[in-house]
């Protein structure tokens, strides 16, 4: 994604589906423009795969943590890490609230963890829910999720509290 003048950028389902090629997504200062990621847009079907690690962008507004399709990375067993960036746009307050759709993590296998940036406050994320078969297919046993450590109501945030003694 290029430099300068970005407001909006959506991308669309399926846009980089099966591109297996595909080793890295730098959204650079596009960061905080994508308003959407479609449904697949970064999965592949099956076989090998050469991403291990990507990054979520910061997102466009508070609707961004709704504007997420469904199987995002799906099919991606190489993937190692997976980040979520810092920032006001990723389920901080209620009027953000973001959703990870069940199949994001489908058949990565591979995946050894998630990190939810803390560098914004232990807060951060506090409105970010997500299913509880979202890391069904991750068959990683070392597999962990980092982040803060309670939600906005001071409950621990889930799932990252059954890891976060480990790995903390």
């Amino acid at each position: 994604f290029a430099e300068g003048g970005h407001s909006d950028c959506a991308i669309d389902d399926y846009a980089f589906y099966n591109c297996r090629a595909l080793s890295t997504v730098d959204f650079g200062s596009a960061t905080e423009a994508i308003s959407k990621i479609g449904k697949a847009a970064f999965a592949i079907s099956s076989g090998s795969d050469s991403m291990s690690e990507f990054t979520f962008p910061r997102g466009a507004d508070g609707t961004f943590g709704t504007a997420m399709g469904d199987y995002i990375l799906a099919g991606r067993g190489n993937l190692q890490k997976v980040y979520f960036p810092a920032g006001p746009n990723w389920g901080s307050a209620s009027s953000d609230a973001a959703t990870l759709p069940a199949g994001t993590f489908a058949n990565c296998y591979s995946l050894g963890y998630v990190e939810f940036s803390d560098q914004g406050g232990q807060y951060d994320y506090g409105y970010v829910s997500f299913p509880d078969n979202l890391f069904l297919e991750v068959t990683n046993p070392d597999m962990y999720v980092r982040g803060p450590q309670f939600n906005n109501s001071l409950d621990p945030a889930l799932p990252r509290s059954s890891t976060w003694e480990a790995k903390s």
